[in-house]
């Protein structure tokens, strides 16, 4: 368990640490991706290693199959950031990106916080729908969170 909360506590502090610093450059972007490409060429490499350590750590700390898919999907969004100039790593990148919330969803329903997905689906529909300012920001944010409390929840109880 020990080693869980450890897990779950880097993974949370690189992803806020992430956003805050990204937040203080550039403001809110359309999506969490997109800050690859304000940063400058040579911090391009923290979207990276900040995308792939909250996901991997995450994943390990949900401590089942599941959890460990979605961080490998999260990760894969690190590995393939450039979806503006490559065909290939644009389809890599939203599979990655989708893939990592519905398995993240998938593993809270299995974890009987099926509540979790109903929040992110209630938030996500009206959001695609009309297309609100950033809302693939927020709906990126709103998945971290509610994946990371159902993780910590499972970890805890």
């Amino acid at each position: 368990m020990l080693y869980q909360l450890i897990l779950w506590a880097s993974s949370v502090a690189i992803f806020f640490g992430y956003l805050s610093y990204a937040y203080s450059k550039f403001g809110i972007t359309r999506s969490i991706s997109k800050t690859y490409y304000t940063l400058q060429k040579k911090n391009k490499q923290l979207f990276q290693a900040a995308t792939i350590s909250y996901g991997i750590t995450l994943g390990l700390a949900g401590g089942h199959l599941l959890t460990y898919i979605a961080g490998a999907l999260v990760a894969l969004v690190g590995f393939a950031p450039d979806s503006k100039d490559s065909e290939t790593e644009e389809k890599v990148h939203i599979v990655g990106a989708t893939g990592g919330i519905v398995a993240a969803m998938i593993a809270m329903i299995h974890f009987g916080y099926w509540y979790l997905p109903i929040i992110q689906a209630a938030f996500t529909a009206p959001a695609m729908k009309w297309s609100w300012k950033n809302h693939t920001y927020w709906i990126e944010v709103l998945a971290f969170v509610l994946t990371a409390g159902g993780i910590l929840a499972k970890i805890l109880y």
